[in-house]
């Protein structure tokens, strides 16, 4: 996430956390300045950033046997083989298929050779073999609801205390103090189990309209 100055203009600090029914995650949280004032938050994390926090800070700090909930962010979905069929020149898409002993044929154009590559590519998201790798399990959520991730409360809270505290006095480096100031003051671990709760709740709706949907559909 990232919070800024109340006017969306100027430096902004960019965070990273993780939080479970019982509190936050310790020794999860990261924070860094971000290196543009403008555009949204996407494009100060990317692929390699993300994994290096969640391989060094995130999996070290879990215990054993536990279910990661993600939303679908361009970065948290990248493919194990990363590569892109549609950037890649003949030339390396035949090299590519060689080198790992699939079959291919000279006559076949750019478009057949993508068609093949992008076929035998590992498209299983990068964070979820590392998961499996270290004894747990990724669940994304489906696209466009928020409202199922936990962790899109703490964000609303964080940043609506840093709000409330900031001033025209207040200097960059007191705004990250309130920042770090709120995940201890205001994401408690009783904040946290509520904001289980309400997502569960959420989650039963959605539950019970699917339910009364398909008895509908099977009238």
């Amino acid at each position: 996430e990232v919070v800024n100055r109340v006017t969306g203009k100027g430096r902004r600090w960019c965070f990273i956390h993780a939080l479970r029914q019982t509190g936050l995650v310790e020794g999860a949280f990261l924070i860094f300045a971000a290196k543009h004032g403008h555009g949204d938050y996407h494009r100060q994390f990317d692929a390699t950033r993300f994994v290096h926090w969640y391989t060094d800070q995130l999996l070290p700090a879990l215990p054993s046997r536990c279910f990661i909930i993600l939303d679908r962010c361009p970065f948290h979905t990248v493919a194990r083989d990363a590569l892109n069929p549609t950037q890649m020149r003949k030339a390396e898409l035949q090299a590519w298929l060689t080198e790992r002993n699939i079959a291919w044929e000279a006559h076949w154009l750019c478009k057949r050779l993508r068609e093949e590559v992008d076929n035998h590519r590992d498209k299983e998201p990068l964070i979820q073999g590392i998961a499996q790798e270290h004894g747990h399990q990724v669940l994304f959520l489906p696209v466009h609801h928020p409202e199922l991730n936990p962790i899109e409360f703490v964000w609303a809270a964080v940043k609506d205390q840093c709000a409330q505290e900031y001033s025209n006095a207040t200097s960059f480096q007191d705004q990250r103090l309130h920042l770090e100031q709120a995940f201890t003051t205001v994401i408690t671990p009783e904040y946290c189990t509520k904001v289980y709760a309400h997502v569960r709740a959420i989650e039963e709706t959605y539950w019970e309209t699917d339910l009364l949907l398909d008895e509908e559909e099977e009238a």
